[in-house]
């Protein structure tokens, strides 16, 4: 799969320039060896009628949600946290900001390989996270700028890293921060490990990022268990966007040509 990012100025539209670039977008995915081409677009919007005449097909809506960090969000955080914690016997929350230390790193992979579950658009296979793959991914964030705040729950018996969320805050969007991956592994679900880790989070985040004042999280609508989370904690939904994708070998091989 080759993911395609596409955008035509509104006055500039229907003079198929869009058309001119999703060609030349597969041809480029084509030399790559790529045989299909996705791109996300928000429902009824321009994009989405695009990728529709185009031949795309949708996948599953991805449902955006946002969070206003207001003067009741900690007393809701107390509340969570306490039910949460009743159910949580027996493991001990970690956190640390910035690159995930070495001791944790083959946690962390295990539990991005836990998101193997997650809804996904048919055909589409999960991809595959290692302790290498983390180390240089968040190496790329902090290195653009980026701040990266970790919670993570242990389990006391047996010193399994159970369940991880990550925020990120990034200084080119100033007052917002983002959700990252939220995962529990499967041995260890049904104890409110999600909503535990995730109210830590936010409480964290508010302590060591008072400017940040909205968060904004992206999920299936199809994962019910994480979307309930979210709209404890206050998460409301912002838009509906999904991918839509490309049979390569449905599109015409020749580019047009594109002017400045």
């Amino acid at each position: 799969m080759a993911v395609c990012l596409l955008a035509v100025r509104p006055e500039r539209r229907r003079e198929g320039t869009g058309t001119s670039l999703l060609t030349r977008c597969a041809r480029e995915a084509r030399q790559a060896g790529r045989l299909r081409l996705a791109g996300e677009a928000p429902d009824d919007s321009p994009g989405a009628a695009f990728a529709a005449a185009s031949g795309g097909r949708p996948g599953i809506a991805f449902e955006f949600r946002r969070l206003v960090i207001d003067g009741g969000l900690h007393a809701r955080l107390a509340r969570l946290r306490a039910e949460a914690a009743g159910r949580a016997a027996g493991y001990t929350l970690v956190s640390w900001r910035g690159a995930t230390p070495g001791g944790y790193l083959a946690g962390s992979a295990q539990l991005s390989a836990a998101m193997a579950d997650a809804p996904a658009d048919d055909g589409v296979e999960p991809q595959i996270w290692d302790a290498s793959r983390i180390r240089n991914f968040e190496q790329t964030l902090l290195s653009s700028g980026q701040q990266l705040y970790t919670v993570a729950a242990r389990q006391e018996k047996t010193g399994c890293v159970a369940a991880i969320t990550q925020i990120r805050i990034d200084s080119a969007s100033p007052g917002w921060a983002y959700q990252g991956i939220t995962a529990v592994l499967p041995e260890h679900r049904g104890h409110r490990l999600g909503l535990l880790v995730k109210a830590e989070m936010l409480d964290r985040l508010i302590a060591a990022a008072p400017d940040v004042r909205q968060v904004r999280a992206r999920n299936a609508g199809a994962n019910v268990h994480m979307v309930a989370i979210n709209e404890q904690l206050g998460f409301r939904l912002s838009s509906v966007r999904r991918d839509w994708e490309l049979d390569l070998a449905a599109v015409p091989a020749a580019g047009g040509h594109l002017g400045c």
